[in-house]
């Protein structure tokens, strides 16, 4: 019976865990429900806000040398889809059938990848060539998200399999290729160069680092922004530079820019919006793409602790 009644309060600490984790993943923002996505010229240092007509929770993801930006969007009634902004025209745009569509990466031909919820809420990858939408799976993977691409048709992504496994890969148009970082775990991929250079993240059981994958020399590089305990490379573009975010102690999350000798961490200049920004890509010319947020609520951070305090609690009381 005690163990009965341990399995079910356990189950509750779990819902208000999900619960908290769902909010913060949903509505990042403290003075409304709101991500605002963004375009930064790193030479004319000048901050553009992206903004899809009618919709909210906007996030642009990649950009393109013509300026091209991708991202995905919420509106109320309609759900998940993504966009196609040309700096003139939003063009909304949802795979043929799916109850959502999320745009991750665009490379100079116009090829776009990303994935798409079907109403069993499971996702693919595919690829849209603006006028053809093809799925594109991993072989044996329960979900498949395509999240880069580079003007050589290559794609990188991450897939997911039965019993909590997965990992990130590499697609050629032919070979799926699955890569695995050796001192990590949880891999994720965002973007690869035209010359073959991937960035993403892994776990190592303390916090997110950082890695550049060159995939024909076959060296990993690690990337630490100075002073933080995670470090999440989302973008790079063909001279190197790369873009993400990091986290540290006091400051919460900025966005960063690296070019291979300096981090600079990217400051959104009007602080009364009290947010942060997090880099998703860059292009040759060094446009940045991202998206603004704040911290969670302190009413969302409550709710998630309390649901870690009553799992730990449960763990030593029913692990004897």
């Amino acid at each position: 019976m005690g163990s009965y009644i341990g399995k079910q309060v356990k189950n509750v600490a779990y819902l208000v865990l999900c619960i908290g984790i769902s909010i913060i993943m949903l509505y990042p923002t403290t003075t409304n429900a709101s991500a605002i996505a963004f375009l930064y010229d790193v030479e004319g240092n000048t901050w553009t806000s992206l903004n899809y007509p009618g919709a909210h929770d906007i996030e642009a993801h990649s950009i393109n040398d013509a300026g091209q930006v991708v991202g995905n969007y919420l509106s109320e009634g309609i759900g998940l889809r993504g966009f196609l902004y040309d700096g003139i025209t939003w063009t909304s745009l949802n795979y043929p059938g799916a109850s959502g569509t999320a745009l991750l990466g665009i490379n100079d031909a116009g090829q776009v990848v990303g994935y798409y919820v079907d109403y069993a809420v499971n996702n693919h990858g595919f690829l849209y060539d603006g006028i053809t939408w093809t799925s594109l799976e991993y072989p044996g993977a329960l979900s498949t998200s395509l999240s880069g691409i580079n003007d050589a048709g290559q794609v990188v992504g991450h897939y997911g399999k039965s019993g909590n496994t997965g990992g990130f890969f590499l697609y050629d148009g032919i070979t799926w290729t699955a890569l695995e970082h050796p001192g990590g775990y949880n891999i994720q991929a965002f973007d690869i160069n035209d010359a073959g250079q991937i960035v993403g993240y892994y776990y190592d059981g303390t916090g997110w680092c950082g890695f550049l994958y060159d995939v024909d020399g076959n060296t990993w590089t690690s990337l630490e922004y100075p002073g933080a305990f995670s470090t999440l490379p989302h973008g790079i573009n063909d001279a190197g530079q790369i873009v993400g975010y990091y986290k540290s102690q006091g400051i919460g999350s900025r966005g960063f820019l690296y070019d291979g000798i300096t981090w600079t961490s990217l400051e959104y200049p009007d602080a009364s919006f009290n947010v942060y920004p997090r880099a998703f890509d860059i292009n040759d010319a060094g446009q940045i793409v991202g998206n603004l947020a704040n911290i969670p609520e302190p009413a969302t951070m409550l709710l998630l602790g309390f649901g870690l305090i009553m799992l730990t609690g449960i763990r030593k009381r029913f692990s004897a």
